[in-house]
């Protein structure tokens, strides 16, 4: 999902992570500014038949906000047919092993379920062999996630997961039972998320105590996951070729953390709790904001210095934000408050009055 824009830098990525072991590639029309599925087309020609590839398309509904605006109408079988079609093309294949329903919610299942619908168009596409499995991401309650599960409809389930979620107890947070559930019917997991939008990726003092012969906390992290019973694969969103060497080795050595691991990263997380009410995971289903704000990246540097107290680097980050870089300006001082970003949040944030916090926090002497 978050290869660099250079191909001459993202395809030896690629395949490097298949000579390393890597074999599920998920990827999106719309990931990565559009770009994702041509990458991955690129980067796993010649390997098609070594890797597991799943992209995926959203069920939309009429007058709903999507990434392009206004959605006209409810999605149709024939819409997820052309999506599939150009997607076949992209990745430079005539077939992938996931197609699933892009952040489905139980709201919007029913047109995916519609008669000569998109999930009719989909079974239609698998029975031609087009498609291996159909399955579906999203970032519904819990209780939403085992609804839709027990239509019996779908093969994977992709949902968001990580160690700072273990002891949520929003219903947004800790899918665990969902995923118990899946495991249960067969139903195969893949994780998202796994470093928390990329917050486990810098140093937390209280966390590397818990656990002090774990080597990282990236190590930490996958380690708890692969610990999980029902889960599949964690997937992460890699930049560098170092990300790609770092995971792979992480995942062909791991070790499972023991009950009394499990118990003490949940004390951890515990702790937390109620500092992460207003938890942002980095999805990105806010962007693009109309006047630039970035605000996925906001919210990082807020959590990483008001939870987990690495003060200085999120300050020295958020003033680089507000002085502009490759992308240009992207701190909370440009949102002029419309509000567009609150209706395409699946964590349902108040990130207007949320983005006024985190400037005051992250600018304060």
């Amino acid at each position: 999902m978050r290869l660099p824009p250079n191909n001459s830098i993202a395809t030896p990525m690629i395949r490097k992570a298949v000579e390393l072991g890597i074999n599920y590639f998920e990827t999106s029309a719309t990931y990565c500014q559009n770009r994702s599925e041509i990458q991955v087309g690129l980067g796993l020609k010649g390997l098609r038949d070594s890797v597991y590839i799943s992209t995926k398309s959203h069920v939309n509904r009429k007058d709903q906000t999507s990434f392009s605006g206004r959605v006209p109408k409810d999605s149709s079988g024939e819409d997820f047919k052309n999506v599939l079609k150009e997607s076949l093309h992209k990745l430079g294949t005539d077939r992938v092993d996931f197609y699933q329903f892009h952040g489905l919610t139980l709201e919007n299942l029913p047109i995916a379920l519609a008669e000569e619908g998109p999930l009719d168009a989909l079974k239609d596409a698998k029975d031609h062999g087009q498609i291996g499995h159909i399955g579906f991401t999203s970032h519904d309650t819990t209780e939403n996630l085992i609804k839709i599960l027990d239509t019996g409809e779908f093969e994977s389930m992709t949902v968001y997961h990580n160690i700072l979620q273990t002891g949520g107890h929003r219903p947004y947070e800790n899918p665990l039972p969902a995923i118990e559930h899946a495991r249960k019917m067969g139903v195969g997991v893949i994780i998202m998320g796994p470093l928390g939008g990329g917050i486990l990726g810098i140093p937390i003092e209280d966390l590397r105590k818990f656990i002090p012969e774990t080597s990282s906390q990236v190590e930490l992290a996958f380690r708890y996951l692969l610990s999980i019973q029902g889960i599949t694969t964690p997937i992460s969103g890699m930049t560098r070729m170092s990300d790609v060497e770092e995971n792979a080795k992480i995942a062909s050595e791991y070790k499972p953390l023991s009950r009394s691991e499990m118990k003490t990263v949940k004390k951890f997380a515990l702790n937390y709790v109620a500092l992460t009410e207003r938890f942002c995971t980095g999805c990105g289903y806010c962007q693009p904001c109309p006047q630039g704000v970035r605000i996925p990246e906001v919210f990082r540097l807020m959590n990483i210095n008001s939870i987990y107290g690495v003060e200085k680097w999120a300050k020295e980050q958020y003033t680089r934000l507000r002085q502009g870089g490759p992308l240009g300006r992207g701190s909370a001082e440009l949102c002029i408050q419309c509000g567009q970003c609150e209706k395409k949040c699946p964590q349902k944030i108040s990130i207007r009055d949320d983005l006024k916090k985190a400037h005051s926090a992250l600018t304060s002497a």
